[in-house]
């Protein structure tokens, strides 16, 4: 039986890496349960499989093949569109769920997160695995989805536990188990080595993770460099990496999304456009900053980009004021013989809200009244998602209107 003290030998720190199992499939199976025993794909839009389910994965197919391949190798495979706003929404479900576990959280990606759990050992006793047990049983039962854990002293070490066991897994790895852990890992399979760096190691004898550990430090600083040398101690339980729990406030952002099937109608690319813009602006205000530049593009079936530079007279956080300036920007690109796949907007030049200065846009009263208008706004669809949009985004609705969306039609 292991005592308190063995553990805490074995715990100097502790990571959580969470990693959901074809998390864009498994939302689509959580809106259409009918779905559940049927091999999916998303991806449609993009014409390659960008999530493939597990009964799907039996069938042979993998991410990356091209979606007609796809239909005529295996016609039972139902193939979706990519949903993003759902998969978001979802991806903001599973992280309230795992601040009821742990405050110190990463969010790596839209199906991953990183817990840091070093702090709460002696709260939960340091039973790893049964905490692991309890975040994923809760998972599965609120959200319907499974998802795989990795437990151990690191951030490499507890994602390449989270893969260890897929579907489902669960994987737990303390200091004096990491040896055996790494000698089941191939070198081309740890986390930050890619495929280059891989074949070099294989060429001096390096075949999986523990023969990189076992490897004398200054031979390691001899063939290779910092993130190599940061992985190697990762490896070995020495923790270099720290949770991030708050990232720096981004110079830009993007919003851009694939829409099917292709088309030339401007109403359409417009309402597309619009979205995207009010989702960059949504996440403008949410960070409290203004912007006085963007770009807005379009992207052709053939992949072609076609793009106009705005540059405003002030900075603003209100795409209202602008939609009249991006709609003769988009005329400007758009040429009408071309069919469009994906439309995007790029917010640039961004600063603090706190630092606003009016200027020549409108009369304060005008700049009161959309502060008060967005903040109302942004309430409403943060409690009730995409509640309230433009009317420019009528194109992209299902019967215009569906029960419950109220379309916004406002001059300013």
């Amino acid at each position: 039986m292991t005592t308190k003290s063995n553990a805490n030998k074995n715990w100097p720190s502790t990571i959580l890496h969470i990693d959901s199992d074809a998390f864009f499939a498994s939302c689509e199976k959580v809106v259409s349960p009918y779905l559940k025993n049927r091999p999916v794909v998303t991806g449609a839009e993009r014409g390659i499989a960008t999530s493939v389910c597990y009964i799907a994965k039996k069938l042979g197919i993998k991410r990356g093949m091209l979606i007609k391949d796809i239909k005529k190798q295996f016609p039972q495979v139902v193939i979706r569109n990519s949903q993003y706003k759902l998969y978001t929404l979802i991806s903001n479900k599973m992280t309230k769920i795992l601040a009821r576990f742990c405050d110190k959280i990463e969010n790596y990606s839209i199906d991953e997160s990183f817990l840091d759990l070093t702090e709460l050992g002696s709260f939960y006793n340091h039973s790893y695995t049964k905490l692991g047990a309890t975040i994923k049983n809760t998972i599965k039962k609120e959200l319907d989805i499974t998802v795989s854990i990795g437990i151990s002293l690191t951030k490499t070490l507890a994602k390449l536990a989270s893969k260890h066991r897929k579907p489902d897994g669960l994987t737990v790895v303390a200091k004096d188990q990491i040896k055996n852990f790494l000698s089941q890992i191939a070198i081309q399979d740890v986390w930050g080595i890619g495929n280059k760096t891989a074949n070099k190691m294989i060429k001096l004898g390096i075949k999986t993770a523990l023969d990189f550990t076992n490897q004398n430090i200054n031979f390691i600083k001899t063939y290779f460099y910092k993130p190599q040398i940061e992985t190697y101690f990762e490896l070995k339980g020495i923790k270099i990496y720290d949770i991030i729990l708050k990232k720096e406030k981004p110079k830009s952002i993007t919003r851009s999304q694939t829409f099917y099937p292709p088309t030339k109608n401007i109403k359409i690319i417009k309402s597309h456009l619009s979205a995207n813009i009010d989702s960059a602006f949504r996440q403008l205000r949410k960070l409290n900053l203004l912007t006085n530049k963007i770009i807005i593009f379009i992207k052709t079936q053939q992949f072609i980009y076609l793009k106009s530079e705005i540059n405003l007279p002030c900075y603003t956080a209100y795409p209202l004021l602008i939609y009249k300036r991006i709609d003769r920007e988009l005329i400007k690109i758009y040429q009408p013989n071309l069919e469009y796949r994906a439309t995007g907007v790029v917010l640039l030049n961004l600063k603090s809200a706190d630092l606003r200065q009016l200027q020549i846009f409108a009369d304060p009263d005008k700049e009161a009244k959309l502060q008060s208008l967005y903040e109302k706004i942004d309430l409403i669809n943060q409690k009730y998602p995409n509640c309230l949009t433009t009317g420019l985004q009528t194109y992209t609705k299902p019967h215009k209107q569906k029960k419950g969306l109220f379309l916004l039609n406002i001059k300013v």
